[in-house]
């Protein structure tokens, strides 16, 4: 039974919560973000995870408008619509358009792999991943060692529902981190990729040249973090070409079209795009070289 002290400003967990992920709140934490846009994750995560649904499971998206962002952030139109947009292009929130009438369905990408690699330190968010809490044995506390030896080892829950469960944890250990990079670079030779592409500097510079002629402009901000993207395609097998022609199967997409397309989320579809190329199904989910699902 509510208590009433939300209506005093005073918050009791017996008048509501909302079940947010660990690992969420260890990658926001950490996350290079500016206040308003953490604002922005903390309110997305109220009006999501913090209802249920009609299925009876938590929400994971919502219709939210500019005016309901301005109010919930207090803060203007001009500099909501910046966040937004910044939170998206780090891959960090999703957006649909709604209805034709505008507005747009939000939701935040609990995929925390696919982030992009400038907002957040994957490798130092990875060292995290511990046992926070374990059991006693047989009515004692483990000794100290015991702690140690446990703590190195991450669990991970097999709950699909990354609001509740653990499974990013899975999800992070599939990150292109320094720690894990050689592993990644021996399954796709194995998996008979193109062994000769490389992070070079001619197939980096091939891939912009490609792009800028595609887009028909060269634009003046986020090269240094484009060119990062395109350096971890490059290093994972995939090639100037492969790559440019991720960016004109996006570029159809009506969303994209009204929207700057950078590398970053290229390299998030990249080995989705690809595949549905392959098998030709076009209504098949399909898990990308980089942990993404997309529908198209």
């Amino acid at each position: 039974m509510p208590k009433g002290d939300r209506l005093k400003l005073k918050a009791d967990p017996e008048d509501g919560t909302t079940p947010v992920a660990n690992l969420l709140l260890e990658a926001v934490a950490m996350a290079k973000l500016s206040g308003l846009q953490k604002g922005a994750i903390v309110y997305l995560w109220r009006q999501t995870y913090g209802w249920v649904g009609e299925d009876g499971k938590r929400k994971k998206e919502d219709k939210i408008t500019l005016g309901d962002w301005m109010k919930a952030l207090d803060r203007d139109k001009s500099r909501i619509s910046k966040a937004l947009k910044a939170l998206e292009d780090m891959n960090i929130i999703h957006r649909r358009v709604a209805d034709i009438w505008g507005g747009y369905y939000y939701r935040l990408n609990t995929n925390i792999a696919t982030w992009n690699s400038n907002s957040i330190n994957l490798s130092k968010l990875a060292e995290t991943v511990v046992v926070a809490h374990l059991p006693t044995v047989g009515g004692n506390a483990n000794s100290k060692r015991e702690l140690q030896q446990v703590a190195k080892t991450p669990t991970v829950s097999g709950n699909d529902d990354a609001t509740v469960g653990e499974n990013a944890t899975q999800q992070l250990a599939e990150t292109p981190t320094p720690t894990l990079y050689k592993e990644r670079l021996k399954k796709v030779k194995e998996r008979g990729l193109n062994k000769s592409s490389s992070s070079s500097g001619e197939d980096v510079k091939k891939t912009f040249e490609l792009l800028d002629k595609e887009r028909g402009y060269r634009p003046t901000t986020k090269r240094k973090a484009e060119a990062a993207s395109i350096i971890r395609m490059l290093k994972v097998g995939y090639s100037p070409e492969q790559i440019i022609e991720t960016w004109r199967n996006l570029k159809q997409d009506p969303f994209w079209q009204r929207q700057e397309l950078f590398m970053m989320t290229v390299e998030n579809h990249i080995g989705a795009i690809l595949k549905k190329q392959k098998t030709g199904d076009p209504d098949k989910f399909i898990k990308g070289k980089y942990g993404h699902v997309v529908q198209r």
